[in-house]
Parts: structure tokens; C-alpha cells; sequence
């Protein structure tokens, strides 16, 4: 089992490998380092406004190679007699070498992403990496927002709207909770725009735990004005070390105009946020 952690040198990438190696340690499991560059778009022989004369060229293999060597460094300075840590450089664009190279055949199980978050048009229109890959990648992604001082897993929020479909990523998380003996606080947000009276909510609470078979958990409702500001508070209120969230990974205008609430809780929450792709998790039950 490999955790992968996009790597580009900042304070959120060493917070990510940090909480990477505090797993990687717990399930004997390599962590990689993996930084892309950006390709030089403009190639020789195209319109000559945009050739890219030998001189550039030349600068941009020595970048590649300069970035090969810090990243190497980073991976040898991380590395101790318990986790083994790895360098990769890829050249292209940064979700389209993720996606290829987060797969069964590198045993890619996990990513440790850093967040620095995004705001207003910015976030609309372009999203940080950590949105893309929590919005494409079918490898659950683990989002650090701050540095952990100790990774610990006791408490966790797992966000359900107490549908059948839910289920999968549950059971999954009860699994975890039968290795680390964690306590999950199973969260229901109640919202104006999908409103449930008390009694509606109080039997679809009882027909879903009777099926998930759930143990050591609590039970919160919260009313708010979106499910993403009600996981966020709900988060914050309970001091919980995780955020556990299925997502559908909505695409195109479905997207845009319905928005991902994981994508919302991943840009705002204050706490580590572990998302998983349920179409993954049918497949593979």
C-alpha cells in the first residue's frame, strides 16, 4: 500500500507529509512524493511568436532537473527507519499526471493533500488542486488544512443524508473503526431546501442504522442553511479529529450549478477531510 502526497515545497505539503507518514507508519505502507511541471506549450516549428528558442529549452531541463534533486532531498530528509519515502517528477498537467499515476497498478491506496483553501470567483471558476482531484479521482483524498501536531483518528464525523447508497462508504468506515477503535459521530443536516419534519428524520435514522449495523457511534442532527456550513460547524461544535465525506464527484454544469458539498467542506472546514468516491465503493462491494 502506497500514500501519495502532492508535493510542491510549501508549508501545506509538509503539513501533508507529516500526517502521511504518521499512516504510513501505522499500516507499513511507503508514502511518494509527487511533484508535476508544467510542459513548455509552444514547441519548435509552430508560429514563430511562439517558438521556444534553445535557450529556454535549455532553462527548462535544468529546472526539471533542479526540481528532481530538491525533491529527491525532500524525500531523503523524511525518510526514517520506520517509513520509506519516495520521489516522482512528472511533466504535464497536474490532474491529468495525478489521475494516471494514482492507480491499482502503483497501489496508490490513499492521498495526503495540503489545502491552503479558495475564495469567492476564484473559487467558482478555478478551484484549488485539492478540489480537482476530490472532484475526479476516484482514490480516496485525505485534505490537511493546518499542521497536525499528532494525527489521531479517535472522533469521527461521517456526513450522511441517511441514504441506502451510504451505506458502502460506511461499512468501509467501520472496518477502520474495528483497527483504530474510533467513536463516529454520524451527522444528519437538516436544510430549508430539503427539509425533513422530526418524525421523517427519526425514521430514516432507525431504518439506516438498523441496516449499517453501526456501533459506537452518536447521533447529531443540525439545522443550517447548507449541508456543507452544518458538516463545518457540526465539525468545529464536536472537536472531531475527521470529516468523513462521500462524494458523487458531480462534473460539468452539474457541477456548476449544484456545487459538491465536499468539494465546499474540503475549501472551509478547519479539520482534516477524508473523502471517498461512493461509485468506486459500489464497485468494489
Amino acid at each position: 500500500m502506497n500514500i501519495l502526497v502532492p508535493f510542491d515545497f510549501s508549508e501545506q505539503a509538509q503539513n501533508a507529509l507529516k500526517v502521511a507518514k504518521t499512516l504510513a507508519q501505522k499500516n507499513s505502507s511507503k508514502v511518494i512524493l509527487f511533484h508535476v511541471i508544467e510542459p513548455i506549450m509552444a514547441q519548435s516549428g509552430t508560429h514563430p511568436e511562439f517558438r521556444v528558442d534553445t535557450s529556454q529549452e535549455e532553462y527548462f531541463n535544468r529546472m526539471v532537473e533542479a526540481t528532481r534533486v530538491n525533491l529527491d532531498n525532500a524525500a531523503n530528509s523524511a525518510q526514517d527507519d520506520y517509513v520509506k519515502v519516495e520521489a516522482v517528477v512528472e511533466i504535464g498537467g497536474f490532474l491529468t499526471s495525478i489521475k494516471n499515476y494514482a492507480t491499482k497498478e502503483n497501489d496508490i491506496r490513499l492521498i495526503v493533500s495540503g489545502t491552503a483553501g479558495s475564495k469567492g470567483l476564484e473559487e467558482v471558476l478555478v478551484g484549488t488542486n485539492t478540489e480537482k482531484m476530490v472532484r475526479h479521482l476516484t482514490c480516496p483524498v485525505l485534505t490537511i488544512p493546518n499542521e497536525v501536531e499528532s494525527f489521531e483518528t479517535n472522533n469521527v464525523l461521517f456526513a450522511t443524508n441517511l441514504s441506502d447508497e451510504q451505506l458502502i462508504p460506511l461499512n468501509r468506515l467501520q472496518q477502520l473503526q474495528g483497527l483504530w477503535g474510533n467513536h463516529i459521530h454520524l451527522l444528519f443536516v437538516n436544510t430549508p431546501n430539503d427539509f425533513l419534519s422530526t418524525k421523517e428524520v427519526i425514521k430514516k435514522k432507525e431504518e439506516f442504522l438498523r441496516r449499517s449495523g453501526l456501533r459506537n457511534y452518536t447521533f447529531h442532527e443540525y439545522a443550517d442553511h447548507t449541508q456543507e456550513v452544518g458538516i463545518v460547524n457540526a465539525a468545529n461544535d464536536l472537536d472531531v479529529d475527521m470529516i468523513v465525506i462521500p462524494t458523487h464527484q458531480r462534473k460539468g454544469l452539474w457541477h456548476f450549478f449544484l456545487g459538491s458539498i465536499a468539494e465546499g467542506v474540503v475549501n472551509h472546514a478547519e479539520k482534516p477531510v477524508l473523502t471517498v468516491n461512493m461509485k468506486l465503493m459500489q464497485e468494489l462491494s
